[in-house]
C-alpha cells in the first residue's frame, strides 16, 4: 500500500512539474509576441506631444485665412469672367452689360459662384427677365433678376432648401 500511495504521489509531482512546464512555455509565446507591442509604450508621449504640436499651429486662423482668400479668389474671378467692361462702356455689347452688372449686383450683396441660365444673345437692354443661380453662406440659391433700361429693377433669389429638419 505504501508503494501505491507512494506511486501516486510522484505521477502527482510529475504532473505537476509537467503543467508548470507547460504553463511556463506558454507564457514565454505570450510574452514575445507582446516584446513586439513594446514601442507602443511610448505611444502617449508622442500622441501628446503631436497635440501640442497641432494647437500650436491655430488651424481655425490658417482656416479662417485660407475661407477669406477663397472668398477674395472667386470675386476677382467672376469680375474677370465680365471682362471688366463698365455698364457705360460703349463699345461693348449688351450680352457683356448684362452679365457684369448682374454679377457686380450679386457680388455686392455676398453671392459667389454667379450662373447666368438665360441667354443673352437676344438682349438689347429693354425689359427683360433673367434666370440666376448663386450660392452664399453655403447655401444655393436660385431665381430671377428683372433687368430695365440697363438697371436692375427687382431680384427674386430663394435658397434651394425649404426648412432644415
Amino acid at each position: 500500500m505504501t508503494y501505491i500511495l507512494f506511486a501516486l504521489i510522484v505521477i502527482q509531482i510529475v504532473l505537476f512539474l509537467v503543467g508548470g512546464w507547460y504553463l511556463k512555455r506558454h507564457l514565454e509565446k505570450i510574452q514575445e509576441s507582446l516584446g513586439a507591442l513594446d514601442a507602443m509604450r511610448f505611444m502617449p508621449d508622442q500622441l501628446q506631444d503631436l497635440a501640442k504640436e497641432v494647437d500650436s499651429l491655430e488651424i481655425s486662423e490658417i482656416r479662417s485665412r485660407l475661407d477669406d482668400l477663397y472668398v477674395a479668389l472667386t470675386r476677382v474671378e467672376d469680375l474677370a469672367a465680365t471682362q471688366n467692361q463698365t455698364i457705360s462702356d460703349s463699345n461693348a455689347s449688351g450680352e457683356q452689360l448684362v452679365r457684369a452688372m448682374v454679377v457686380r449686383h450679386l457680388l455686392a450683396q455676398n453671392f459667389r459662384d454667379v450662373v447666368l441660365q438665360s441667354s443673352l444673345e437676344d438682349f438689347d437692354g429693354g425689359p427683360g427677365e433673367l434666370s440666376v443661380l448663386a450660392k452664399r453662406d453655403g447655401a444655393q440659391y436660385s431665381g430671377t433678376i428683372k433687368i430695365d433700361n440697363n438697371e436692375i429693377v427687382s431680384q427674386n433669389l430663394d435658397p434651394n432648401f425649404t426648412s432644415f429638419p
